[in-house]
């Protein structure tokens, strides 16, 4: 008796471990993915762009940059860090195009201002 009530909690355990990893894994990239709001941040600064530009560069963003490394979050680098050093190398090691490396370009650093904007 004592065998399977240490084998249960040892169970309850491991289920507990792995659900709140696989819940941690889930949503902490949730909140890479555009949301409405992304549209007018981003029109601030290139007018005319759409949520379907945006889409699109976050699904190039979360394929082809992740062939080598994780995604990384926006707000990790400046601006001047993503314009000058990690697009234009990842862009070439990514094989973009110039229009993919735009939409690329154009999400992370939407994302990185929606990000690091205070709330209101």
């Amino acid at each position: 008796m004592k065998n399977i009530q240490h084998l249960l909690r040892q169970y309850r355990a491991t289920i507990l471990v792995c659900t709140l990893a696989f819940t941690a894994v889930c949503c902490s990239k949730k909140y890479l993915i555009p949301i409405q709001a992304d549209v007018a941040i981003a029109q601030k600064h290139w007018p005319g762009t759409t949520m379907d530009q945006l889409n699109k560069g976050y699904a190039i963003y979360a394929d082809k940059c992740t062939d080598c490394h994780s995604k990384k979050k926006p707000q990790k680098f400046s601006v001047d860090d993503w314009n000058n050093n990690y697009m234009p190398k990842m862009g070439r090691k990514a094989k973009l195009d110039s229009a993919e490396y735009m939409l690329v370009l154009h999400y992370i650093l939407t994302k990185r201002e929606e990000i690091t904007s205070p709330k209101k």
